[in-house]
C-alpha cells in the first residue's frame, strides 16, 4: 500500500528552483548578451529558445515495493524483499526500512536496513509492519508497506504422552521441527508433527453432566456414566470410562469411533507467501486441511456421509460426530489421524486465548493463510455470513410446505435464483440417526445444503467474514477465524468452522490438501 511522503520531494525541488534562479540572476547581472522581454524571461541573443526553456526530460521519482506479505514463526530469520523497486530513468537505488509496528513486549530489529533485502528475526507471536522508501539520490519515493506475520508453534522434543504410544513407548507430542525452504520459486514451511496435542483439561460439573447425559450414556460408559469427576484434571488419553466397541480405540478416553490416535510422522509443507486464488475457488475436501499449532490436523465440515448415502444431503461433522468427540471436541479418523473439525475449548485455553483482544493465530490453512481464533476483538465473536435456510411455507429459502427438505437451492452464493426439486431428505420435525446411533433432531443446519452465502452480511464488515470464513482488516492480512456462538455462557460451533467452504488462496501444488467437489 502506497503512503504519501512529499515533503522530502517537494523540498528536493524547491532546492533546485532556488538554484536555478540563482544562475538566472548571475547571468542577468553579468551582462550575458540577453535581454529581458516584458515577462521577465531571460532570451537568448542567438533568437533561440529562452534559457529555461527546454531543461530536458523531468526526473522521476522511484516506485518503492516492499513485495508480499509473508508468515513466519517466532525465532525464524525472515528476509524481506525490496528488490521489485523501480525507477523509470535507470537510475539506481539506495533503500530505507523501518520497523513502523511490532507486538507488544517485541525487541525485535531490522538487519542491514538500508539493503534491498534486510532481515527480521521476530522474538514475539503477532503482527510486524514494515515499511520502504528508496530514493534515486534526487527524488523519494512513496513509501510501500509490507506485514510480516509469526506464530508460535508449540514446539517439543522430549515431552511424551503418557497414553498414546508406539512400539511401546509414548509419543511426542506437538510439533518436532520447522524448517523452511523454497521450491520452483514458492517458499514452504515444513512443520514436522507426531499430530498428538498435549491437552489437559479441568472438567466442570456441566462438563461431567454433559457426558452423563448423552443420548446412549447407558451403554456408551462402564456403569452409565462416566467416571471423570468435577474439578479433576484430564490429561489426552486419559481413562474417562468409555467402552471400546468392536475394533474401535479401547483408551476409554474417546467414545466408541474407528481408531484411537497414532503417531503420524508428518511432514506438512505450508506456503509463507500464500496468494488469492486466481480462478475458480478451490473447495475444501476430506482429510487434512490445515494444521494447528499443537500439530493438530484441521478438517472440514464434512463426516464423509449423507442421508440414505444418496449424496444429496451433506452430513455436517460437527452435528452427526457429537458425540463421537472427545472433551477436547476432536477424534481420529481410520488411520489414527487425530482432528478437529470444528471450535476446541482446549485449544483455546492451550492458547491462552481468553477473549480480551483479537485472538492469536491457532493454525493454518493448507494455502497458507493463517486461522485465528473466535474473537476479532475484545468480547466480540467472528460473524458467519452462511445463514440457515427456512423451511417454512412461505419462505423463498424453502419449498412450499412446512419443514420438507425436497428441494435445494440453485446457487448457494445467490438466494435469488431459487430453488429445484431433488430428492428429498428428512422433514424438520423428525429425527436421524447418526453413524454411531445416536438420535439427532433433524432441524435447519445439520446438512450442508440448509446453508446459504449472505453476501450483504460480508459488505457490513467488523466483525462478519467472507464466503471462505475470513476477512482482512487492521493491519492482519487475509486470515480465517474459527466461527462459535455462546450459548449460555458456552461457545458453540458455527458453521463453517474454520475453513470454507472453499479456499481464499491458491494451493500449491506440492501441498498436502486437494481440491474437493
Amino acid at each position: 500500500m502506497q503512503l504519501s511522503s512529499q515533503f522530502p520531494a517537494y523540498f528536493l525541488r524547491l532546492r533546485g528552483l532556488a538554484l536555478l534562479l540563482s544562475v538566472g540572476l548571475a547571468l542577468t547581472a553579468c551582462g550575458g548578451g540577453g535581454s529581458a522581454d516584458d515577462g521577465g524571461t531571460v532570451a537568448d541573443s542567438s533568437g533561440g529558445a529562452p534559457a529555461g526553456g527546454s531543461q530536458g526530460s523531468q526526473n522521476a521519482a522511484p516506485i518503492a515495493s516492499a513485495g508480499e506479505d509473508q508468515y513466519s514463526f517466532v525465532g525464524a530469520t525472515v528476509t524481506l524483499d525490496g528488490r521489485g523497486s523501480s525507477d523509470a530513468d535507470g537510475d539506481s537505488l539506495s533503500y530505507s526500512w523501518t520497523l513502523a509496528e511490532q507486538p507488544a513486549g517485541s525487541h525485535s530489529s531490522l538487519g542491514n536496513a538500508t539493503s534491498a533485502s534486510p532481515t527480521l528475526v521476530p522474538d514475539q507471536s503477532g503482527n510486524y509492519l514494515l515499511r520502504l522508501e528508496v530514493s534515486d539520490g534526487t527524488e523519494i519515493s512513496n513509501l510501500d508497506e509490507v506485514s510480516v506475520t509469526a506464530a508460535e508453534w508449540l514446539l517439543n522434543t522430549n515431552v511424551r504422552s503418557s497414553y498414546i504410544k508406539s512400539n511401546g513407548n509414548g509419543v511426542l507430542v506437538n510439533v518436532q521441527g520447522l524448517q523452511t525452504s523454497a521450491s520452483a520459486g514458492t517458499h514452504y514451511l515444513t512443520v514436522a508433527t507426531t499430530g498428538i496435542p498435549d491437552y489437559k483439561v479441568t472438567l466442570s460439573q456441566s462438563d461431567v453432566d454433559w457426558l452423563n447425559n448423552r443420548p446412549k450414556a447407558a451403554s456408551d460408559f462402564y456403569g452409565g456414566v462416566t467416571s471423570a469427576k468435577a474439578g479433576e484434571a484430564i490429561a489426552f488419553g486419559q481413562n474417562i470410562g468409555y467402552k471400546p466397541v468392536g475394533s474401535s480405540c479401547s483408551l476409554g478416553y474417546w467414545p466408541p469411533g474407528p481408531a484411537c490416535p497414532s503417531n503420524q510422522s508428518a511432514q506438512l509443507k505450508l506456503p509463507t507467501e500464500p496468494a488469492p486464488a486466481g480462478g475458480t475457488a478451490c473447495a475444501t475436501s476430506l482429510n487434512t486441511i490445515g494444521l494447528m499449532l499443537n500439530g493438530a490436523a484441521v478438517f472440514n465440515w464434512q463426516d464423509g456421509s449423507s442421508y440414505n448415502n444418496q449424496q444429496v444431503w451433506l452430513n455436517l461433522a460437527p452435528v452427526f460426530e457429537q458425540y463421537d468427540v472427545d472433551i477436547c471436541q476432536g477424534h481420529a479418523q481410520q488411520q489414527g489421524n487425530y482432528h478437529h473439525h470444528m471450535y476446541s475449548a482446549c485449544l483455546q485455553t492451550l492458547l491462552e486465548d481468553n477473549g480480551s483482544g483479537h485472538s492469536p493465530i491457532y493454525g493454518f490453512a493448507a494455502d497458507g493463510y493463517p486461522i485465528y481464533g473466535p474473537y476479532t476483538m475484545q468480547g466480540v465473536l467472528a460473524k458467519s455470513a452462511w445463514i440457515k435456510r427456512d423451511y417454512s411455507a412461505a419462505s423463498v429459502s424453502g419449498c412450499g410446505a412446512d419443514g420438507v427438505r425436497s428441494c435445494q437451492l440453485v446457487d448457494q452464493y445467490d438466494l435469488s435464483k431459487g430453488t429445484q426439486s431433488v430428492s428429498a431428505g428428512p422433514d424438520t420435525d423428525t429425527n436421524v440417526t447418526t453413524m454411531s446411533g445416536n438420535s439427532i433432531a433433524a432441524v435447519s443446519g445439520i446438512y450442508f445444503e440448509d446453508y446459504y452465502y449472505d453476501a450483504a452480511l460480508t459488505a457490513m464488515g467488523g466483525e462478519y467474514l467472507d464466503q471462505h470464513n475470513g476477512h482482512d482488516h487492521d493491519g492482519l492480512g487475509y486470515h480465517y477465524h474459527v466461527t462459535a456462538q455462546s450459548v449460555a455462557g458456552q461457545l458453540q460451533p458455527v458453521f463453517p468452522y474454520q475453513v470454507g467452504p472453499t479456499f481464499y488462496g491458491e494451493l500449491p501444488a506440492d501441498t498436502f490438501a486437494s481440491c474437493g467437489n
